[in-house]
């Protein structure tokens, strides 16, 4: 029987995932993210004042591992710096200091195609997320507040995304994932009591490029 060229490429093309999966099933990626925020927080008493999250780059990992070829588990973790900012409608936005954003999140994915290169999936889960490290602006403390402290939190998450297989071991991944994320937010005092509490959404979408290696 002859074998032609073309239907080599074909079948090197659609090996199997199992395959990858019996040999390799745990998967470690790092990935370029861009960190965008789209809530807000309750007003301020007595003014129309919010805190608003800037959007941020930053680097994530995750290390995955192969249930079965269509079912992944992965655990992943980021961390962002980001500007918080009181904003109104009736007087100029003002910066209020930086914080750092990490998210610790475990999720579930379900892979569409079990052959093949290229290797989409979605994924549901759940996160832990944090907001620490305040700096306060100079502006902030001018205003008689000299920080603001946030709960952790803890709710869902969901993601779209694809892996595209350089080799049996090597990887592009690309995603996008969102986090509902909120939390408390106190503002202090210069003699450490609180002042007021605001709730706190920043609800991000993490879209991110990296590469993956199977071992």
């Amino acid at each position: 029987m002859k074998i032609r060229p073309p239907l080599v490429a074909a079948a090197l093309l659609l090996a199997p995932l199992a395959a990858i999966a019996q040999s390799h099933p745990w998967q470690a990626r790092l990935r370029l993210a861009d960190v965008q925020t789209q809530g807000s927080s309750s007003t301020l008493s007595g003014t129309s004042a919010t805190l608003d999250f800037s959007s941020g780059a930053t680097v994530g990992l995750g290390l995955s591992y192969t249930l079965l070829p269509e079912w992944s588990v992965e655990l992943s973790a980021q961390r962002s710096r980001l500007d918080v900012d009181v904003a109104s409608p009736t007087a100029s936005t003002f910066n209020a200091g930086r914080a750092t954003l990490g998210i610790a999140a475990l999720t579930v994915q379900y892979h569409f195609f079990t052959v093949g290169r290229i290797r989409p999936y979605v994924g549901a889960g759940a996160h832990l997320a944090s907001i620490s490290g305040f700096k306060a602006s100079q502006d902030l403390v001018a205003g008689n507040v000299a920080t603001i402290s946030f709960d952790s939190s803890a709710s869902v998450t969901a993601e779209l995304g694809v892996d595209y297989d350089l080799t049996d071991r090597i990887s592009i991944n690309a995603d996008a994932t969102y986090h509902d994320v909120g939390a408390d937010a106190a503002l202090i005092l210069p003699s450490g009591d609180p002042w007021e509490k605001l709730r706190v959404d920043i609800d991000p979408w993490v879209l991110a490029i990296g590469v993956g290696f199977r071992f």
